[in-house]
């Protein structure tokens, strides 16, 4: 059984570890909607959020697209980012399973 817990540990771990941002609250983990290519042929995809940079004062988010492969998870600026309606509050731990 020591496997499991071993997991646990590494899960808790990686859920928080950019958070050494002072001006941006936690945002690993969030669910947004990406805005990606441009003009007309621009599409909107889920993705969710796994890391925070400041640039120069410019927030930069890195993404991963939910079920894209991981060497498609990019850097984007903030204006490419549409947050959910309830970001803002304080962000719930609970997970809410959703079939895909």
């Amino acid at each position: 059984h020591g496997e499991d817990r071993r997991e646990e540990l590494e899960n808790r771990e990686s859920e928080g570890e950019e958070c050494e941002e002072d001006a941006e609250p936690c945002l690993t983990g969030t669910k947004v909607k990406v805005k990606y290519g441009r003009g007309k042929t621009q599409k909107i995809y889920e993705a969710s959020i796994k890391s925070t940079e400041n640039d120069d004062g410019e927030i930069l988010y890195l993404v991963h697209y939910y079920g894209w492969n991981v060497r498609y998870d990019e850097w984007v600026k903030a204006d490419r980012i549409i947050w959910p309606a309830e970001k803002g509050g304080p962000k719930k731990k609970q997970k809410k399973k959703t079939k895909s």
